[in-house]
């Protein structure tokens, strides 16, 4: 997740962005799968999948100047105790 902590302007530079960053955070969109196939297999939108209490999961934000290069954050998602997940925002 990226926290934009002020207005930008409408053709926005790559600085003016980043200039804007206040935080970033690990976010975490969860879909509840068995509603989810049950939706898509009637034709119907599947949002209401995605649009439960505690369906959009946010790890505490760092400061936007705290990463400097934003090509190359580890992400990694551990639940209890086992690696889940484990990337770079290279990849």
């Amino acid at each position: 997740a990226v926290l934009i902590g002020k207005p930008l302007s409408k053709k926005p530079d790559a600085e003016e962005v980043r200039d804007a960053i206040s935080g970033f955070a690990p976010a975490l969109d969860l879909t509840l799968r068995d509603v989810q196939a049950k939706l898509k297999e009637k034709g119907y939108p599947w949002e209401i999948a995605k649009s439960f209490d505690g369906a959009c999961v946010l790890a505490p934000f760092v400061p936007g100047d705290a990463i400097e290069d934003l090509a190359d954050i580890g992400i990694r998602l551990v639940i209890n105790g086992e690696t889940r997940q484990d990337g770079n925002s290279r990849d």
